[in-house]
């Protein structure tokens, strides 16, 4: 049995252990039936660095960090084997006290898919459940396997997506949206902390899979930094040290809006110098980056972005702008005017780069978080 976490955890070891062998038996007897090619736990469980919550007083070890699998299918996905897939969900979300998700994927795309750090990551770090315990051996996988070849508009994703994380944290502490669990908040500032060293690594081609092994490396500082290192230097460390042994602190509304106008100072720079070498452009600050002329996410060709908002337009009912960029190119406009200032205020400039004319900065910010559910 691989190790679920960086220290032993006998209790929920043996918990996880148990549903992970119920479910990888279930699927291997009903894998010809539903297609089923093979089940994967990926994330920092797969990796062997889940989080262990320790909520205090004495009270018993939690798991914290959601289960992410993923299962490898022959065929198109049945509606059988959907309603499969929720049941395991269900079940291990009630069993083990954290969401189980399990994303279905066709075989076919672990061939397909270009290199990317959700696929290298998966790669180098995963347990089989069921099938083929090569399936995702690396030497199989030549390019896909090596973080230098992870691209820049990687870091740039991950950035965006912990700024997302950001903008809803700024958006409840300012009563625009209504809070979530205890912890929504630290947990993304958490993320946050750990993503802006992560993505100088990628930046320097040298991202790795393992938390640990990337703290080492930003402590040694890669050759290209941007403005604002050794703030990112210790907010990584910190970041480290919270994805593995995450607890939440007694934290009062001061304090909480501090960390994030810190933490908001330091992603727009991180953001901006990223993005400025990756599109070859100076952006002075935000709203410079949300006009730009051009093609935000150029890589990807225009071609396929304008399918994808006739797509959108027949699910939704509904588009976003510049149809000729990819969706998150739009949305990262859209963050890049939201996070522009210190507070949250309203921002028409937001609304208006995603197509919209909303008033109610409540409705523009469900707006964006629906389209970035889509997108992320």
């Amino acid at each position: 049995m691989k190790p679920f976490f960086v220290d032993p955890q006998p209790e929920l070891e043996g918990r996880l252990q148990a549903f992970l062998d119920r479910m990888g038996r279930d699927a291997g007897e009903q894998a010809d039936r539903l297609g089923i090619s093979a089940l994967v736990l990926g994330g920092g469980y797969g990796r062997g660095e889940g989080g262990v919550f320790d909520p205090g007083n004495r009270e018993p070890l939690r798991f914290y960090n959601d289960l992410e699998f993923y299962l490898f299918t022959r065929t198109s996905a049945s509606e059988e084997l959907r309603r499969w897939v929720h049941r395991y969900e269900k079940q291990g979300s009630e069993e083990l006290g954290v969401p189980v998700e399990i994303r279905l994927l066709p075989l076919a795309w672990i061939e397909r898919s270009a290199p990317s750090m959700f696929l290298y990551d998966l790669i180098k770090g995963h347990q089989v459940v069921f099938g083929p315990t090569d399936l995702l051996e690396a030497g199989k996988h030549g390019e896909r396997a090596e973080s230098a070849n992870i691209p820049l508009h990687e870091a740039t994703r991950l950035l965006f997506n912990r700024g997302s994380g950001l903008l809803f944290s700024g958006a409840m502490l300012a009563g625009v949206l209504p809070h979530e669990d205890e912890g929504f908040i630290q947990r993304n500032h958490a993320k946050l902390r750990l993503a802006l060293g992560d993505a100088i690594l990628v930046a320097n081609r040298q991202y790795h899979w393992s938390c640990r092994k990337r703290a080492v490396r930003v402590l040694d500082n890669p050759p290209e930094r941007p403005p604002m290192w050794e703030e990112i230097r210790l907010l990584h460390g910190a970041g480290v040290a919270f994805k593995l042994r995450p607890r939440h602190d007694l934290l009062d509304e001061h304090e909480l809006k501090r960390r994030q106008e810190q933490l908001r100072q330091v992603w727009a720079s991180t953001f901006l110098w990223i993005e400025s070498k990756r599109l070859g452009q100076n952006f002075a600050d935000l709203k410079t980056y949300s006009k730009h002329s051009g093609r935000i996410l150029p890589e990807f060709p225009a071609w396929k972005n304008v399918l994808m908002r006739v797509r959108d337009w027949a699910r939704y009912r509904q588009t976003l702008p510049h149809w000729t960029d990819y969706p998150r190119g739009v949305l990262q406009r859209a963050l890049a005017e939201f996070l522009a200032a210190s507070e949250l205020p309203w921002r028409a400039g937001a609304a208006a780069r995603l197509g919209s004319v909303d008033k109610d900065p409540a409705e523009a910010l469900r707006r964006y978080r629906t389209w970035w559910a889509r997108y992320n």
